[in-house]
């Protein structure tokens, strides 16, 4: 491995941590911004089409995503809301939006992905001359996902777009992503992300207090390691 980067979490993401809105769902109402229950429609068949998806945007609004592909079909956001839809290949549509200012209302959008059903993202076509950054980061316990990038030596920020963008797969997708690469241990570089819509803390980030914090950055790399490359 070449080396470690593990991105700084700002104060937001400690403050969101341990926060969880859940809201009940009333799908047979119709659409209204201000109820919080009429905005998923789980009973609803609202398969997106993956040209629509594409459509979607860094900056809408919550109201005009739905206008563009329809009622969510559930809420699965923690300290935020990270709505989803279901694509018609199969995939997870995942759409995350911040809170409106001075309000409990879903505003503009920050981020999406797409989980994938019966296939992964396209990474194929990256420049690995200078190696390559595997991206980690984890929505819960035990749940990682991964994204792979050509390898940067300019730190990346915490809410870096390109970061907010990547579609996460999991430690097998890129095992055969990197394998296609012929990449080992030594072109990659182990970028751990702090995803800004999770509120899940990785331990590598906690301090109990008098522990040997490098050290466990060491070993929650070494862990990510073993998954890939083992």
């Amino acid at each position: 491995m070449k080396k470690t980067v593990i991105i700084a979490v700002s104060a937001a993401v400690l403050i969101a941590a341990g926060i969880f809105i859940a809201v009940k769902v009333k799908s047979g109402q119709a659409f209204d911004l201000n109820d919080p229950e009429t905005w998923c429609a789980p009973d609803v068949k609202n398969d997106v089409s993956p040209e629509d998806a594409v459509k979607i945007g860094v900056g809408m609004s919550f109201e005009r995503v739905v206008e563009m592909i329809g009622r969510p079909l559930r809420d699965e956001g923690s300290g935020g809301w990270i709505m989803v839809w279901k694509l018609k290949n199969g995939d997870d549509f995942k759409v995350a939006f911040r809170r409106r200012a001075g309000s409990e209302i879903a505003g503009d959008l920050v981020a999406f992905s797409i989980d994938p059903g019966r296939r992964g993202p396209d990474y194929s076509e990256l420049n690995a001359e200078n190696g390559l950054d595997v991206i980690v980061w984890q929505m819960s316990a035990g749940s990682y996902s991964f994204g792979l990038m050509e390898h940067s030596e300019t730190p990346r920020g915490q809410l870096d777009p390109e970061l907010r963008n990547l579609i996460g797969v999991n430690s097998e997708q890129m095992k055969q992503i990197l394998s296609s690469y012929s990449a080992g241990e030594d072109d990659v570089t182990v970028v751990v992300w702090q995803n800004p819509l999770s509120s899940y803390l990785p331990e590598c980030y906690i301090d109990m207090g008098g522990e040997d914090m490098e050290a466990k950055k060491r070993a929650y790399v070494d862990n990510i390691c073993k998954m890939l490359f083992d």
